[in-house]
């Protein structure tokens, strides 16, 4: 599963690319996801068993303050959750 946590407003203008400064696409532009949204997504990829949660923002250049805000710390949040998710006993 994929979830943007970044979209639009990317200072590179690739000319193929949605997620440009320059494009008209019709998409969504936020500069951070929800935790509703984050959590929600990573929630449903536990649920469903799938193998991975990748996690994109747009853009190139990001300074290490805004990794560690809009990222870091809520990856670190939900691999907590899966841990306690997975150290839980099953119910028979």
């Amino acid at each position: 599963m994929l979830t943007n946590v970044r979209s639009g407003n990317c200072t590179q203008n690739c000319a193929y690319c949605a997620q440009s400064c320059e494009s008209h696409a019709p998409i969504e532009k936020y500069r951070r996801v929800s935790d509703e949204k984050l959590y929600g997504d990573n929630d449903l990829v536990d649920e469903k068993n799938l193998a991975r949660h990748c996690i994109g923002l747009s853009g190139i250049k990001f300074t290490d303050a805004e990794i560690e805000e809009d990222l870091a710390e809520r990856i670190r949040i939900m691999k907590k959750k899966r841990i306690r998710r997975s150290a839980a006993p099953s119910a028979s």
